[in-house]
């Protein structure tokens, strides 16, 4: 799957069943759940329900993710890694005081 040259990649959030199958999470047939998680979708429960969710790259990369926020964030880290390596940087206090923490991420990472 992978894109020629000077092409920008695109990738997809995609719900996946117990079974394995896709579970549609947007569109007009988009699986129901009510809040506590439960499918209002026959076809859905059938499957098992909704698992987690997925961001399929064309590029071939599958990341799973357990909920749609995560998904949304790691699709838009995929592509951003995709223009270019990025650098993160983080400041953790291990109760010493804070640490400035850098690294810097490339599709390879």
């Amino acid at each position: 799957m992978a894109k020629k040259h000077g092409l920008k990649n695109s990738a997809v959030i995609v719900g996946v069943h117990r079974d394995g199958s896709d579970c549609p999470a947007t569109g007009q047939d988009a699986h129901q759940y009510t809040p506590s998680g439960r499918p209002l979708n026959r076809e859905c429960a059938a499957h098992g329900g909704r698992i987690r969710f997925e961001v399929r790259c064309d590029c071939g990369h599958v990341n799973a993710a357990g909920f749609k926020l995560l998904a949304i964030e790691q699709k838009a880290l995929h592509l951003a890694l995709h223009r270019g390596a990025l650098t993160v940087t983080r400041v953790v206090d291990d109760g010493e005081g804070p640490t400035l923490i850098r690294k810097t991420l490339t599709l390879a990472s």
